[in-house]
């Protein structure tokens, strides 16, 4: 429990979320995810595995990942467009699976934002 406390509070939240995976300690990497979703960074090469690990049982921490791999690889250019669409496909199907009581912002708005980004960046 006390490894599983400094791991949820670790400095850094993606060794605290690898931490936690690696364990597995999936509720508790799914809190870590909710909880601090603004310190995700989706450029970690494991973020495709812990997505597919949580979206079962956490998908709201599955798809707090999804989308900040996508945000990290629109990020990269237009080289990687078609795996950035790929994942707001799949960011779609994991929001609709959470029903109105989501707390995430909804996918509409999600995926808008995201093709503004891509149009100021000229990737899409």
């Amino acid at each position: 429990d006390r490894a599983f406390e400094m791991a949820a509070t670790h400095p850094d939240a993606m060794r605290g979320l690898a931490f936690l995976m690696a364990w597995p300690a999936l509720r508790e990497a799914a809190a870590l995810a909710v909880d601090r979703a603004g310190e995700i960074r989706g450029g970690h090469d494991d973020l495709p595995l812990w997505v597919g690990r949580l979206v079962g049982r956490h998908p709201l921490a599955a798809l707090i990942l999804v989308r900040a791999r996508a945000r990290a690889l629109l990020m990269l250019g237009p080289d990687v467009a078609g795996e950035v669409q790929a994942l707001v496909s799949e960011a779609e199907a994991i929001w609709s699976t959470l029903g109105e009581d989501a707390s995430a912002t909804d996918h509409e708005t999600f995926a808008a934002g995201l093709q503004s980004e891509a149009r100021r960046r000229r990737v899409w």
